[in-house]
């Protein structure tokens, strides 16, 4: 879901039938809050991809998980580091197809 950038996605928009797109694009960076690891482990930035933890367990082997955790759990806990984030808010109208048994004009 990370594969297209703003412009991209007015054009899929605008290719799928849909007028009047607008895309607001917010940015953020802000510092990190302080999290427990076994927190970060459970999270998922989508109800439908693994959790974190899930991913770490299937991309990973148990040596490199162990030292991605030495590294990354004190910075994860003390907070501080920072976070970005994009979000894209897309608003767009379509014609209604027009109905197949429709009288009149």
């Amino acid at each position: 879901m990370m594969d297209f950038d703003e412009v991209d996605l007015l054009r899929h928009c605008e290719n799928a039938g849909f007028r009047s797109v607008r895309v607001e694009l917010t940015i953020a960076a802000f510092p990190a809050v302080p999290t427990r690891w076994d927190t970060l482990m459970r999270l998922s930035g989508n109800p439908k991809i693994p959790s974190i933890g899930d991913a770490m367990q299937k991309i990973f082997d148990a040596e490199e998980r162990a030292r991605l955790e030495r590294y990354a759990r004190p910075v994860v806990e003390k907070g501080g580091s920072i976070t970005r984030m994009a979000n894209a808010l897309l608003t767009a109208t379509k014609d209604r197809a027009p109905r197949a048994n429709a009288e009149g004009p």
